[in-house]
């Protein structure tokens, strides 16, 4: 009746793939996560690149209506107007 019980806790095996697996996880998360970062920054540069041209569009539009006195600020861009 004096029986120990000796399966108290994990074993080293168990502990050993809960960590892999814990790693595997946080590896994905970091994955994805350059990933997003990644895609953020290219659309900025891509944000900052269309301001940069909506500016320059505004400053033409601009000096063309003082340089017209008919010029209502429409200005073609790729073959459309903007």
């Amino acid at each position: 009746m004096d029986e120990r019980r000796t399966d108290d806790g994990f074993t080293l095996m168990e502990l050993m793939i809960s960590v892999t697996l814990v790693a595997a996880i946080a590896t994905g998360m970091l994955i994805a996560l350059r990933g997003g970062l990644l895609s953020l920054n290219k659309t900025q540069t891509r944000l900052d690149e269309n301001r940069r041209a909506m500016g320059v569009q505004r400053i033409l539009s601009m000096q063309l209506a003082g340089a017209m006195p008919g010029f209502q600020g429409s200005v073609v861009v790729n073959g459309g107007f903007a």
